[in-house]
């Protein structure tokens, strides 16, 4: 048990329809692509034929007991809302987790007034540590790989424990 933290980018997969959506002017289709995620996923039936794509998420990333990310999560993208919920976070929000990350690497005394540990249901430590500066690291890393993947249209966070 634990406080489990995911995070997936969303990528949104076009097809060509013979129906045109009125003011859309798609200029990327991938047919094939969609046609396979529908197959695998043994969706033909369900998939409206009029339907001109669909959102793919991607897990990109996992921290364990990451608590004082999970904090800022929910206190800046989620309206301080914490029920194991998805959470969408712009990218705005996510530069702006990223540079506090930076920071605080860089100078950790920071860390209580940007970014502090959080307690909570086996939310683990609550120290500013060598453990606590690696899951700030790994946030870096893990969203720095999302602003640089092509077509990625959201990025959500998920917590469980």
């Amino acid at each position: 048990m634990g406080l489990d933290m995911y995070l997936y980018a969303d990528k949104y997969v076009s097809r060509k329809s013979d129906t045109r959506i009125a003011g859309t002017d798609y200029d990327y289709y991938d047919n094939e692509a969609f046609a396979t995620i529908v197959s695998t996923l043994q969706a033909q039936d369900l998939v409206d034929s009029e339907w001109t794509g669909l959102t793919v998420s991607l897990p990109i990333g996992y921290w364990r007991k990451a608590n004082a990310i999970h904090n800022w999560i929910v206190q800046n993208c989620a309206d301080g809302v914490d029920e194991c919920q998805r959470i969408y976070i712009s990218h705005d929000k996510a530069k702006e987790l990223v540079d506090t990350c930076k920071k605080v690497i860089k100078t950790p005394s920071l860390a209580g007034e940007l970014l502090p540990p959080t307690s909570g249901f086996f939310f683990g430590s609550t120290e500013i540590d060598e453990w606590y500066l690696n899951d700030l690291s790994r946030t870096v890393e893990m969203f720095e790989k999302a602003f640089n993947a092509p077509d990625i249209s959201g990025v959500t966070y998920q917590a469980s424990w």
